[in-house]
């Protein structure tokens, strides 16, 4: 399990103040970590809820397009 999928799912665990702070402990990642590894990690979320976490955590640009193709990808599965 990558980092970022850990931070993903502290956050959806916690709930209040101490989810906010997940929040931001996510945006710290998502902000020191390059942009491959983050695209690479992101590749591999199977779960609509983790997707929404990051968008909910703010993206940059690159990273915005990487989790709308990747919910299009996980939406187009679902219907196979």
């Amino acid at each position: 399990m990558s980092m970022l999928r850990m931070y993903i799912r502290r956050t959806i665990e916690e709930k209040g103040l101490s989810r906010q702070t997940c929040l931001m402990n996510l945006r710290n990642y998502l902000n020191t970590t390059r942009l491959p590894e983050l695209e690479i990690a992101i590749n591999d979320i199977d779960s609509f809820e983790q997707l929404r976490i990051l968008w909910e955590a703010g993206l940059r640009t690159p990273l915005q397009d990487a989790v709308l193709r990747r919910h299009t990808e996980l939406t187009a599965r679902r219907g196979e």
